[in-house]
């Protein structure tokens, strides 16, 4: 019943995703009684007219000028600070993603460095990555035999992983971390993505901390937060290193719930943040609010793991929680993206435009360029996600220990700064989706 009581908090007309996401009307009786290529573009015309964020920065355009609706939307959208975030996606896929962090895939992610080289920073357990024997810190050196490079070069290395098709095999040639090479065979298959990792609990300066590394606000996450957070209480956490580096959003009524189980303790019925929609859409703005769950706590000190590929309802939780408790982020700056779409179905596809920017209970957000980090720490794929050795995490627990960055952060920050300005984000995310899930394989 919670789950269900979180959802339809935010089904207004429309579904809202931070990817954030707020569902928008789905397709009435006779609404698209014809599916032609001239009638998508004219919903998708209207729809971003009536609710774009930015509608007044709109070209005028006619719907019969484009070839697709994607082509219109690419069109139209605000440029400047829309390059990426609305998008059009499938049903299929959209349900699979919100609904059970499942994908079609290998099971992996990865990480572009000096140009040229391609590493894994997650493989999942299960997954044909896993079971061929892929891992974290293995560089992929060759896709079916073509070097990575190559393939980075040309602007193809998303297209040689195929489509997305179960048994859809490929032949990878990696290098692990002892220099060992090995050409390994993986075929797609339904992959599920673990929301939550590795969560433990340990001691800085006589205060129970925990930590977690969290990937997705998706309705998978309710129970394995719920069951994350029953611990901490157990264990009277007071002092929480919460790992977003990875977690490109997704649902704002999960977002709402891992602020609550973080905060709700103590600041129940307060502000969390406010999705603030467009001049002409001012009945829907939403409040969310902190609420005193089962497993809540009163976090009095948090450390946030950040990197390029953090964004949307992960800088919710970061902006939100800041006028409430001693918030840092070590890593990286963020992805950047303090506004959210609203779905709009048709046609087995969900239009998601840029519909609502979100606002602290301070009325602050505008950080398009990212949250830049409290300390600065590398993503060191060297080490398994959540160990006290691995960079950000000893960072973040340094910076718990002495409410200051360690001497190792300047020469972190200063690396991760070229690795910005050499990889933008376009290089990561070709469209919104990507940019939700992370950029999964």
């Amino acid at each position: 019943m919670k789950q269900v009581s979180r959802l339809l908090l935010l089904v207004l007309p429309a579904v809202f995703l931070v990817g954030c996401n707020y569902d928008a009307a789905e397709d009435g009786p006779g609404l698209f009684d014809s599916c032609g290529t001239l009638r998508q573009n004219d919903y998708v015309l209207t729809t971003m007219q009536e609710w774009y964020y930015w509608y007044d920065r709109m070209p005028s355009v006619k719907a019969g000028d484009f070839e697709s609706p994607d082509a219109l939307l690419q069109a139209v959208r605000y440029e400047t600070l829309d390059s990426t975030f609305s998008y059009i996606t499938t049903q299929e896929a959209e349900d699979a993603f919100f609904n059970n962090a499942a994908y079609i895939g290998f099971g992996f992610s990865t990480r572009i460095d000096n140009g040229a080289e391609l590493y894994l920073r997650e493989v999942f357990p299960g997954s044909p990555a896993d079971l061929a024997g892929m891992a974290r810190g293995d560089e992929i050196l060759a896709i079916d035999g073509i070097d990575v490079a190559t393939l980075i070069a040309a602007g193809t290395l998303q297209d040689a992983y195929g489509p997305r098709e179960i048994g859809f095999s490929v032949d990878f040639t990696i290098r692990h971390p002892d220099n060992s090479e090995e050409t390994v065979t993986a075929a797609k298959a339904e992959v599920d993505t673990p929301v939550t990792l590795n969560p433990s609990v340990f001691d800085v300066n006589g205060t129970p901390t925990g930590y977690v590394f969290f990937r997705s606000f998706n309705n998978a996450a309710y129970d394995a937060l719920d069951a994350v957070f029953a611990d901490f209480e157990a264990q009277g956490v007071q002092k929480l290193v919460l790992d977003l580096r990875y977690n490109g959003g997704g649902l704002i009524s999960v977002a709402e719930y891992l602020g609550s189980l973080i905060r709700g303790a103590a600041n129940s019925g307060e502000i969390l943040s406010t999705m603030k929609f467009n001049d002409k859409k001012q009945a829907n703005n939403v409040v969310l609010r902190f609420s005193d769950e089962a497993n809540s706590l009163a976090i009095t000190d948090i450390v946030i793991i950040t990197t390029g590929g953090t964004a949307s309802a992960s800088e919710l939780i970061i902006n939100g929680l800041e006028p409430y408790t001693n918030v840092a982020t070590v890593g990286a700056t963020s992805f950047g993206k303090p506004v959210g779409q609203s779905g709009f179905r048709f046609c087995e596809k969900v239009l998601r435009p840029v519909t609502f920017e979100v606002v602290n209970a301070n009325d602050v957000s505008g950080y398009f360029n990212g949250i830049v980090p409290t300390c600065g720490a590398l993503d060191d794929l060297s080490q398994p996600l959540g160990d006290l050795g691995e960079a950000s995490v000893a960072e973040a627990v340094n910076y718990l220990e002495t409410g200051s960055c360690s001497a190792t952060a300047t020469k972190a920050s200063n690396e991760i700064a070229q690795q910005k300005a050499m990889y933008p984000p376009e290089m990561l995310y070709r469209d919104g989706w990507d940019v939700v899930t992370g950029g999964v394989r």
